[in-house]
């Protein structure tokens, strides 16, 4: 995403924000003041956010949030980002919806997202005192020398090999180690492992999945953006190309592997 990283500070004292207005500026009654259901455990994912930008990606609907909490101290500023048309809360410690860019106070906030209407596919960049030089847009270059790619040298295992082994072991029907692949975030929305569950029952359609050029966007230490050529090839004969071809990692340090967190649309 090359859209300049929006600040909270977009926020107005009803504490709901829509990509690329200003609250006070966003068709009446689009948002609410607050949002009009409650988070879940299940619904809830902990992010660690520092001045390297994370993305975060899910579906948001009327009436099911998707949320992020995530530990912070007074005094430092929250940058965030969707190109979505969804509505964004942010509440603080104390349960009182922000309304400044700079954390009043030291502990565990919540990030709300919701859609106004319908349900949408949807990208959220969140950073904590991010320089001007984290959110400037990254340039890539096909040459390899040019330190200026935004793919990193890390000490981790390649995110693009992960992916293509995630859906060979798909192939062979090893639905264990594949569910083992996804976060616990991912695995709610692919639904249930168990062989009559959504995940499963999916996957059993397909005759094979054909994997083509697999390639790193982007990698850090904690996450990582793969592009993936995918087709699925169905046991009626039909084949069907896979348009949401982005895919976000996070590294799972409990377990030393990256676990797939998102896929959308590029």
């Amino acid at each position: 995403m090359n859209k300049l990283l929006l600040s909270l500070l977009l926020l107005s004292i009803y504490g709901c924000s829509s990509p690329g207005k200003d609250s006070v500026g966003q068709p009446a009654g689009e948002c609410p003041e607050r949002p009009a259901n409650s988070l879940t455990k299940k619904n809830i994912q902990k992010v660690t956010l520092n001045s390297q930008i994370s993305k975060e990606s899910g579906i948001a609907r009327k009436n099911k949030s998707i949320g992020y909490t995530f530990d912070a101290q007074k005094g430092q500023k929250l940058t965030y980002n969707t190109d979505e048309d969804v509505c964004v809360w942010v509440y603080a410690p104390d349960n009182e919806l922000l309304n400044s860019a700079v954390l009043p106070i030291n502990g565990k906030y919540t990030i709300q997202v919701s859609s106004p209407k319908g349900s949408k596919t949807f990208e959220l960049a969140m950073g904590l005192d991010v320089s001007k030089s984290s959110t400037s847009p990254t340039t890539t270059s096909n040459n390899t020398s040019d330190n200026s790619s935004s793919i990193q040298p890390l000490e981790r295992p390649s995110p693009s090999e992960m992916i293509k082994e995630y859906y060979i072991g798909l192939n062979n029907r090893e639905y264990q180690t594949t569910w083992n692949s996804l976060s616990t975030y991912f695995q709610n929305l692919s639904g249930s492992r168990d062989p009559n569950g959504d995940y499963i029952k999916w996957w059993n359609s397909v005759r094979r999945t054909n994997i083509g050029e697999v390639r790193t966007v982007s990698q850090t230490q904690n996450e990582a953006t793969v592009d993936a050529q995918l087709q699925y090839v169905m046991k009626t004969g039909r084949t069907v190309t896979d348009k949401k071809n982005r895919i976000y990692l996070i590294w799972n340090n409990s377990d030393g592997k990256w676990l797939i967190n998102g896929k959308v649309k590029p």
